[in-house]
C-alpha cells in the first residue's frame, strides 16, 4: 500500500489557491482513477482507497491546516501501517518556474511550512516529494498573500498541463516503488 498526500488548507476558501496545488493534484488523481475521497473524522483526513495502475493507493488530503498538517500525515502512516519509502507527499513550491515539475527522495523544507510539519511529525526528512512550481510573487506582493491568492485562469490553464505530468510521474513512481 502507497500513500500519496496532498499538501493544503482545507475548505473553500483555500479551494483553488495556488497553496493547495498538492491538493488540487490529489483531487486530479482521484478523479482520474475513480477513487472516491470520504471524510475520516479519526484520520483528520480525506481518504480515498484504490488502484492506480494496478497499485493499491490510498489518497489523502489533510482536514487540518497547512502549517500543521504532518499529524495528519503520521495518523495515516500509523494506521495503515506505511513505510516511508511507499509515501509521496504532493506540494507546491515558489522556487520553481509555475509548472514546473521536481522529484526528490528527501531534502529539508526549504521554508515551506506544510513540508517543515510534515517533516517534524515524521521525524525524518527522508521520504518522496514532487513539487509543482508556483513562481515567485510579482514585485511587492508579500509571498504569504500570493500563496493563498487563487490561480488566474491563465495561470489555471498552464498548470493543468502540469497535472497531466504529474499524473505519468505518480504512475513511474508506483512502479519504481514496487520494485524497491
Amino acid at each position: 500500500m502507497r500513500l500519496i498526500f496532498g499538501l493544503g488548507n482545507p475548505g473553500k476558501r483555500f479551494f483553488s489557491s495556488r497553496h493547495n496545488l498538492g491538493s488540487i493534484s490529489v483531487r486530479e488523481l482521484a478523479k482520474r482513477f475513480k477513487i472516491k475521497l470520504r471524510e475520516k473524522k479519526n484520520l483528520l483526513s480525506l481518504v480515498g482507497e484504490g488502484e492506480i495502475q494496478k497499485k493499491d493507493v490510498i489518497l489523502a488530503l489533510p482536514l487540518e491546516f497547512m502549517n500543521i498538517c504532518g499529524i495528519v500525515i503520521k495518523r495515516l502512516k500509523e494506521y495503515y501501517n506505511i513505510d516511508l519509502k511507499d509515501i509521496l507527499v504532493i506540494l507546491d513550491d515558489m522556487d520553481l518556474e509555475r509548472g514546473k515539475i521536481r522529484f526528490r527522495l528527501k531534502g529539508s523544507d526549504a521554508g515551506h511550512k506544510g513540508l517543515r510539519s510534515v517533516i517534524e511529525n515524521l521525524r525524518t526528512e527522508n521520504f518522496s516529494r514532487l513539487k509543482i512550481g508556483i513562481g515567485r510573487p510579482p514585485e511587492g506582493v508579500n509571498p504569504s498573500d500570493y500563496v493563498l491568492e487563487r490561480f488566474s485562469k491563465l495561470e489555471f490553464e498552464e498548470i493543468k498541463s502540469s497535472l497531466e505530468r504529474m499524473i505519468s510521474f505518480v504512475e513511474s513512481w508506483l512502479e519504481r516503488s514496487q520494485a524497491c
